[in-house]
């Protein structure tokens, strides 16, 4: 699946969508007071592979850069 807008793409999430993940989402506290996500301390240890073909997941990104900026 792929929607897009004038500034976003919302598509699947993808191996190396890991690190933004890890910062954007599962490092950060504040964003986990209302994402359902186990904090994560270290990006070593932050097993991504577990959220690889959800279908209640997809991946929200800028369109001008791809980068991951949110579920």
């Amino acid at each position: 699946m792929k929607i897009e807008t004038e500034r976003l793409v919302i598509d699947d999430l993808r191996p190396d969508d890991r690190e933004n993940y890890f910062w954007n989402i599962s490092h950060d506290k504040e964003v986990l007071k209302t994402f359902v996500c186990r904090y994560e301390e270290r990006l070593e240890d932050f097993d991504f592979t577990k959220y690889f073909g959800r279908d209640d997941l997809f991946a929200i990104r800028e369109k001008t850069s791809g980068a991951l900026i949110g579920i």
